[in-house]
């Protein structure tokens, strides 16, 4: 409505522009047509498409246009996944069809099927873990099948028939052994055979026992039957009675021999003595003579039966039968003879021989071969006797041990040496000397080895004159010397040896390089580079020459993307099956910020990047409820929500420092 004024038009009531929708904005008037202008909010901009089955939603060119779908995921094996209500944003949860296979992850159950949407199996047969004395159960706590014992006393079969009355006791079967006795003194108690369950019946051999008879003693077993030896009556015996044992009487008797039997009356002088009546009675007396010409008759011993033998007077002539002995008399009983012949030795290589008692007369026998001997001869040694004649021995050793002299032997007058001419060839013995020659019959050595030192921590020495070597001793220990090696410094000679000084000491040129090691050939020291690499693809690496290795963020899109990839979900989630819901969310969030790092404006990279940040959001939540769900272990569900949360801060860090960049 326009107001009149003098002169002046002024306009009243202006137009108030409003937004068409939530992706627009007010607006201005044109004051030419009188319409609002409705531009639309800018590409981003919070907005709600009232369905309740999309997050995230923004506005695009004025439409407001979700996005981050909810995902339904089944709650457990036996729902299916169902659908998002757009009224709510929440997800049917739908039973799966009867029937259709599980895992209650039950190990004491099988053939697991859903039903009702609960998933459930028949009790697992463990009958094959038992036996007679244990029942087969289930023991879910250790996912096997186990034994349980049945009730002590349970009836049972142990296989050996050499036990009765079999029973379960703590799960084994137990029997009561049968007990073998022996059947008499002669077998023993036997053992039972597991074959047949009876019970053997060994016969003893060789032990003692008692077959109830007097006239038997020292019984013993003997294949299995106890017998026994005749009782020994020998003590009633004697020359004229015998001895029986008596059984009725349990004990030993005499019984008199037959008149005439022989038998001894006790009296050695005595002979012919015969039983008469149980009594030995003696005859025909034993006469005494003398035994030869140094003794007389003599009388007989009744106890012994022998002679006395008394001998002739000491002095009484006699003949001892030997000619080599002469005036022969009656000595103590013994006819000796006295003045003996006297046989002696003709030479060296002969006995002096034996008299002949048949003859008187000497024999002249050799000396056993190889007896020492003396043949006459000084050029001979060792002779020795060959069948009663002396041989010469080995020649006599004439050398003087004088290279410059001629030896030689007189069988008289013994070893002679002659001088060799002067000049001749000889050996002085000394190895230290190289040119030996006879002088004067004496050998004398000349061009004498010249030692020198074998190198710098020896002597040069002196020769031995035994082995022609030259000592070559080693210098004093500290000796200065050279080991070769350029690495060491004032080396010095120990134990004939050149030990190396003090070694080069190899420092770092700066931080960036290590100690390195000397060049033994130059004496120079190795100069290599330090690796700073820390292993994380989220740093950029380098080597400050006053301070060493450093570690810088990485900065840009490189530090968004290094902690995909050097992680990712199978690197915090190792030998786990990560759900394909979070790996698809995470996936488009890398696809995001790849192409944000690809587009041509920052504008245009902020709306890719709060996508990105988004998506990342909703895969931390989804990577928690995974965990609650147990769709993955609790560290799983942690480690995941941790790496889509740091990439979510490092996001938003960059679109903040996109903002704040010209």
């Amino acid at each position: 409505m326009q107001r009149r004024q003098p002169g002046v038009c002024r306009g009243g009531n202006p137009a108030v522009c409003t937004a068409s929708d939530q992706c627009h904005l007010a607006g201005t008037c044109d004051p030419v047509t009188g319409t609002c202008s409705n531009p639309p909010k800018a590409d981003g901009s919070l907005c709600n498409d009232a369905n309740a089955c999309t997050r995230s939603d923004v506005c695009e060119a004025g439409v407001c246009r979700g996005s981050d779908p909810v995902a339904c995921t089944p709650s457990d094996q036996c729902h299916d996944a169902g659908t998002c209500d757009p009224l709510t944003g929440t997800c049917t949860n739908p039973a799966k069809t009867d029937g259709a296979a599980c895992d209650d992850g039950a190990f004491c159950t099988v053939g697991d099927i859903c039903t009702g949407g609960v998933c459930g199996g028949t009790p697992r047969d463990c009958g094959a873990a038992g036996d007679q004395c244990n029942d087969g159960v289930c023991n879910e706590a250790a996912n096997r099948c186990e034994r349980a014992p049945v009730h002590d006393g349970t009836p049972c079969g142990d296989g050996d028939l050499c036990t009765q009355t079999d029973t379960c006791r703590a799960g084994l079967c137990v029997g009561i052994p049968i007990i073998c006795t022996a059947r008499d003194q002669c077998h023993g108690v036997g053992v039972c055979d597991p074959t047949t369950g009876s019970c053997t019946s060994p016969a003893a051999d060789g032990i003692a026992c008692d077959d109830g008879q007097f006239c038997t003693v020292d019984d013993t077993c003997r294949r299995g039957v106890c017998r026994g030896t005749a009782r020994d009556c020998s003590a009633l015996l004697d020359a004229c009675n015998g001895a029986v044992c008596d059984e009725a009487a349990a004990q030993c008797e005499r019984a008199p021999k037959r008149n005439g039997t022989l038998c001894d009356d006790g009296n050695a002088c005595t002979r012919t003595d015969t039983c008469q009546d149980g009594a030995c009675q003696g005859s025909t007396p034993v006469l005494c003579a003398a035994t030869d010409q140094c003794h007389e008759a003599g009388t007989c011993d009744p106890h012994t039966g022998t002679c006395s033998n008394p001998t002739q007077p000491d002095g009484s002539l006699c003949n001892d039968g030997d000619d080599c002995t002469r005036r022969d008399t009656c000595e103590a009983g013994a006819c000796l003879g006295g003045d003996p012949v006297v046989c002696t030795a003709p030479d060296a290589c002969h006995e002096a021989g034996s008299c002949d008692p048949a003859s008187g007369a000497c024999t002249t026998l050799p000396v056993p071969n190889g007896t020492p001997c003396e043949d006459g001869s000084r050029c001979s040694v060792n002779d020795q006797c060959v069948a009663g004649a002396c041989v010469a021995g080995a020649p006599t050793d004439c050398d003087d041990g004088n290279p410059c002299t001629e030896d030689s032997c007189d069988a008289i007058a013994g070893c002679q040496h002659r001088a060799l001419a002067d000049r001749s060839g000889c050996d002085d013995g000394d190895a230290c000397t190289g040119t030996d020659r006879c002088q004067a019959g004496v050998c004398t050595g000349s061009n004498p080895v010249v030692c020198t030192a074998p190198d710098q921590c020896h002597e040069a020495g002196v020769c031995d004159p035994a082995t022609g070597a030259c000592s070559q001793p080693p210098r004093p220990d500290g000796t200065a010397c050279s080991d070769g090696d350029a690495c060491t410094r004032n080396d010095i000679c120990r134990a004939g040896t050149c030990a190396p000084g003090s070694g080069t000491v190899c420092g770092a040129l700066d931080q960036c390089h290590a100690a390195g090691v000397c060049d033994p050939a130059t004496g120079a020291c190795s100069n290599p580079e330090i690796t700073c690499d820390d292993g994380d693809p989220c740093t950029v690496d380098a080597c400050l020459p006053a301070e060493g290795c450093a570690h810088f963020p990485a900065s840009g899109f490189s530090s968004i993307t290094c902690v995909f990839g050097a992680h990712g979900e199978l690197g915090v989630c190792p030998g786990e099956s990560v759900p394909a819901a979070l790996t698809r969310i995470s996936g488009d969030a890398q696809r995001l910020i790849a192409q944000a790092a690809a587009a041509p404006g920052g504008r245009h990279a902020k709306i890719l990047l709060k996508k990105a940040v988004r998506k990342l959001g909703s895969a931390a939540r989804l990577a928690a409820r995974a965990g609650k769900r147990q769709q993955v272990s609790p560290s799983c569900a942690g480690a995941l929500r941790g790496l889509y949360l740091d990439g979510k801060a490092r996001t938003e860090t960059l679109v903040r420092a996109l903002k704040s960049a010209p």
